[in-house]
């Protein structure tokens, strides 16, 4: 299986989350990746 993604976006604070949304509605194939040990933004 290949692992593949057309766009990465590193932070789900409300920027990030908002641009995978984007993308995904233009049928990107987009992995959000976030460090959940911080408590840091709009958590």
């Amino acid at each position: 299986m290949e692992n593949h993604r057309d766009v990465v976006i590193v932070g789900a604070g409300a920027a990030g989350l908002s641009e995978a949304l984007v993308l995904t509605r233009a049928r990107a194939d987009v992995l959000v990746i976030e460090d959940a040990t911080r408590s840091e933004g709009c958590s």
